[in-house]
């Protein structure tokens, strides 16, 4: 690792978040089944009431995620961000215990709202209070989660108290661990890194690839379970499958980016030729397996990179404004799905799939061109622990050192004891310490040791 440091490098010595790890990947989890039952309309199977249902509430969520980017930064709200976790949990609760609720429209559409804020609170949680590593097992473990609640759920549609009574259990953990999760001091290092407009076609490319990629596969996945209805247990064993894909690709490729986008573009693509050469048997199984993993894979892929992307380069214009035009595809996304679902004949289907087989296929051909760009998006990812600046006066002056607690921090640096730094500055031990305490408080660390091995790379 360290020959591959760049100069000047922080290392991240904090020890990892697991609260607000554990609160992101729940609060994400349930978020999206009570909305959407993860993004699957296998309730609309059984009806077309169900289907509309899901999406009138998965819009209300999404839109209410755009409203909250828009007009709130919801992570310097903690109070906040508590009572309406509360509130949320209490609504479910009231949907386990009146099943009249369950089917009621204002109530599911208030609820989405609700979730919709808590989904933006959580999302900033996970875009500027967590790092890279943190980032990463977190929407692993969350897809995970959900592949797993929707085994479960598969048994269940959204009238029955079971589906409601996991769905609180899943709030409570979350409102748990939101009352424990632990904010940084923003000490974000004072270097404006510019976006390479080189990447800009690469990630527009990919992007709307991941969004037909998802598309498709939602629709094959829901005609398939019309004829055969156990093939969702297929779709939710491939997204867990694809969830511990993506995280051994991103643990351990050189290009990490590249590849799982290519990943998720294949399975794609493998899935859309199952579903054409057969939607029912052996083969439409091989089609939902392979969907759940496309699926896992490109919606991590979205979380993962752009956030990552959106924390590196925070000047820029175009990804301030990602998470939005992020959340106004996945509006697009249920709502093709839904409406292709109930209106598509089988020869509109086969035509879409088509278009959409070739997009992916021309991604696939064009790889080369765009590969060696797309993966420069994840070289902060390389190095898992370290955040990249330049000097030690910028890492000084972004947490607001004063004059006196950057001569100590010099003074700890070099070893000096706490007596030898009084001694040198002409102060006391006691005030020496205190400001001791503020270097450590401001730069994030609890001893010198800590302090010594975060700025050892600094020039």
């Amino acid at each position: 690792m360290e020959d591959r440091v760049k100069a000047g490098a922080v290392q991240n010595v904090r020890k990892k978040k697991y609260a607000n790890v554990l609160y992101w990947t729940v609060f994400y989890t349930y978020t999206f089944l009570v909305a959407s039952k993860w993004f699957v309309f296998e309730d609309g199977i059984l009806s077309f009431t169900f289907s509309t249902t899901a999406l009138y509430q998965h819009i209300a969520l999404l839109g209410s995620i755009i409203v909250g980017f828009f007009f709130l930064k919801r992570h310097r709200l903690p109070t906040v961000k508590k009572i309406l976790s509360v509130v949320a949990s209490l609504l479910i609760l009231f949907g386990a215990i009146f099943g009249v609720l369950r089917t009621n429209l204002v109530y599911l559409i208030v609820l989405s709202v609700l979730l919709g804020q808590l989904a933006d609170c959580s999302l900033l949680t996970y875009i500027y209070e967590m790092n890279n590593a943190e980032r990463l097992y977190g929407i692993v473990f969350c897809h995970l989660l959900a592949a797993g609640a929707g085994i479960f759920m598969a048994y269940f549609n959204r009238t029955t108290s079971a589906f409601w009574y996991l769905m609180f259990a899943l709030s409570v953990v979350a409102v748990v661990t939101c009352f424990c999760e632990t904010k940084d001091v923003e000490w974000e290092i004072a270097v404006v890194e510019s976006f390479p407009k080189k990447l800009y076609m690469p990630l527009i490319l990919a992007c709307i690839g991941g969004i037909v990629a998802v598309c498709s596969v939602l629709l094959t996945m829901s005609k398939i379970a019309v004829h055969s209805p156990e093939a969702r247990f297929f779709y939710y064993g491939g997204a867990a499958l694809g969830s511990v894909v993506y995280f051994l690709v991103y643990r351990y490729s050189p290009k990490p980016a590249t590849v799982t986008l290519l990943t998720g573009f294949g399975t794609a693509t493998v899935s859309i030729l199952a579903f054409v050469v057969s939607g029912e048997g052996a083969w439409g199984y091989v089609a939902t397996a392979l969907g759940g993993g496309t699926f896992s894979i490109c919606m991590m892929n979205l979380y993962y990179i752009l956030c990552n992307i959106i924390k590196k380069y925070k000047t820029s214009n175009m990804l301030k404004v990602a998470p939005i035009v992020s959340n106004f595809a996945g509006i697009v996304i249920v709502t093709a799905s839904t409406m292709g679902f109930f209106y598509f004949s089988d020869v509109a289907l086969k035509i879409f799939l088509a278009v959409c087989l070739i997009g992916d296929v021309v991604v696939l051909a064009t790889a080369i061109v765009w590969e060696r760009a797309i993966s420069t998006t994840s070289q902060q990812e390389e190095y898992v622990r370290y955040d990249t600046t330049v000097t030690k006066a910028q890492a000084y002056e972004s947490v607001g050192l004063t004059d006196k607690e950057i001569q100590v921090a010099e003074l700890l640096l070099e070893g000096l004891s706490l007596r030898e730094i009084a001694e040198k500055l002409f102060i006391s031990e006691n005030t020496a310490k205190t400001h001791r305490t503020a270097v450590y408080k401001k730069m994030q660390v609890g001893s010198k040791e800590e302090l010594i091995k975060k700025m050892q790379y600094m020039v």
